[in-house]
């Protein structure tokens, strides 16, 4: 097998909406931004040592993921999966500490801050959260004092946004939240990227086409395209909240491979396509060079 990497092509919602142009109100520029001190025992990311969470089997199991066009990797529309199905979480009574538990959820060290009012575009599918009363220190979204999960009086209108630092949680690894335990076909890596080849896709934002890379070790590894899927390909797709992938040239790819010696990670990669997130899939075969 000759090596190359894995490449997506990603859809964007504005890509599938083009025909079906909706009216999403004025834009708000200005994100808030709350004088807000973190609350008592809050943990202190410079110096934390991250530990997997320990959930009560009590707490709704969801995945939480960043969407919307025209935006950076660390910011979008708050999305949630939850019962096999993508939806969005409203802006009432929604905090800067309420987006401290999102971005640290997601492996950011804390949030900058947050938008209301759909800024980064009206999402589908349910509203997920209203009324969230976060502290802060809450290790899921979940945990949040709210309505109740998918009891909501609000509109796709009100859907809110958040800004995440750029800085990583040291030691944060993505682990399949939607199941109660950790099993150790499970794939556990820190951070996961598109990264833009061509040059026609690195000035876009969002990042839609490019190599699939895994962050693991602290470094970045692009991931072999052995026994790469359609599946695959659509979990990396959503995961970044795009709708869906699409074609790309893989012939272009293979060639910027063979121009370079990359870094690999050691496994290949399954799912089905119905994952919500890389960490939900199965780790591969360990591959031979």
């Amino acid at each position: 097998m000759g090596k190359s990497e894995s490449g997506d092509s990603c859809t964007t919602q504005q890509q599938q909406q083009k025909k079906k142009r909706l009216y999403q109100g004025p834009r708000q520029e200005n994100h808030y931004n709350e004088a807000q001190t973190p609350p008592a025992n809050y943990p202190d990311p410079e110096h934390e040592h991250y530990e997997v969470p320990k959930l009560s089997p009590d707490v709704p199991r969801i995945q939480l993921r960043l969407a919307g066009d025209k935006r950076k990797h660390n910011e979008g529309r708050v999305e949630v999966f939850y019962d096999g199905q993508w939806g969005t979480v409203c802006d009432d009574d929604f905090t800067q500490h309420a987006a401290q538990v999102v971005c640290r959820e997601l492996g950011y060290v804390d949030a900058v801050s947050w938008a209301p009012s759909s800024k980064y575009g009206k999402g589908e599918g349910p509203i997920w959260f209203d009324n969230l009363h976060c502290t802060g220190k809450e290790k899921t979204l979940a945990q949040c004092p709210s309505n109740g999960i998918g009891v909501s009086d609000c509109k796709h209108t009100e859907d809110v946004g958040v800004v995440c630092t750029d800085k990583r949680i040291p030691g944060f690894k993505f682990v399949n939240s939607l199941a109660n335990h950790v099993e150790s076909l499970d794939i556990q890596v820190e951070d996961v990227r598109i990264r833009a080849i061509l040059s026609s896709y690195r000035k876009r934002v969002p990042v839609t086409e490019g190599y699939v890379e895994v962050k693991d070790g602290g470094r970045w590894k692009q991931i072999c395209d052995s026994d790469w899927s359609q599946h695959n390909s659509r979990v990396i797709c959503g995961m970044f909240g795009f709708p869906g992938e699409r074609k790309y040239n893989a012939r272009v790819y293979k060639m910027f491979a063979r121009r370079r010696k990359p870094s690999y990670w050691d496994f290949s990669v399954n799912c089905t396509g119905t994952e919500a997130h890389l960490s939900n899939c199965k780790l591969g075969d360990r591959l031979r060079w």
